[in-house]
Parts: structure tokens; sequence; C-alpha cells
């Protein structure tokens, strides 16, 4: 379980069954890896909109990059999920490497007027 800043999902659990089913078998999972995915969730570089289910989150971290092509970490969250919003997915993405081609959530674009996200 890990706590967001962002107030739509400030609670996100990973349950087992997925961690161990879904993202172990996918490869996604090794040394390091939940800690990675419990910092990402709080403290994200921003929250997008997702892409392929548009009703999920997106917590993406900039600070932590594929050494091959520089793709941020990013966990997708269900903020529907019961009774907590949920770890859906898990990866390096290069689709979020520009983060203006996606629907901002966190921070509000207008809280920072220095921001470059």
């Amino acid at each position: 379980m890990a706590t967001t800043p962002f107030a739509g999902a400030p609670t996100v659990v990973c349950w087992r069954e997925t961690w161990e089913r879904k993202l172990g078998p996918a490869g996604r999972t090794g040394p390091g890896t939940e800690s990675l995915v419990v910092r990402t969730l709080a403290e994200p570089t921003a929250v997008v909109a997702g892409t392929s289910n548009p009703g999920y989150l997106a917590f993406v971290n900039a600070r932590e990059v594929s050494p091959g092509s520089g793709a941020p970490f990013v966990v997708f969250v269900d903020p529907l999920g019961v009774p907590w919003p949920a770890v859906a997915s898990i990866g390096y993405r290069r689709d979020f490497k520009d983060l203006t081609r996606h629907v901002l959530l966190w921070p509000s674009p207008t809280s920072d007027p220095g921001s470059t996200i």
C-alpha cells in the first residue's frame, strides 16, 4: 500500500495476485521493483490519464528511466479498485517521455507557472 499526492487516488494498493500472476510472468518484477513502484506512487513526476484505458491513472516517474531508451517508469492505477485504487500495470514506457501528449491531472498546470510539464 502506498500513499500518493494525488487526491483522486490518495492510497493505492498492489494486490499479491496482480504482482504474482500478472506482473511477474510478464517479466516486470525483479529486485528493487517493489520499492520503485512505491516511490513512483509516493513521489510521481506527474499523474496523467491512462492511454489504452483512459479511466486509469498513470503515475509517471521521470527520475527513473530505462538505460536504453530513456523511457520513464510508469505505474498504471485503476482508481475504481475495490476497496482501494489498485495497481493495474507497471513498466518503462517510451510513450510517456513527452508528457505534453497526455492529459495532465497532477500537478495542476496552473499550480506552478514555472513548470515545464
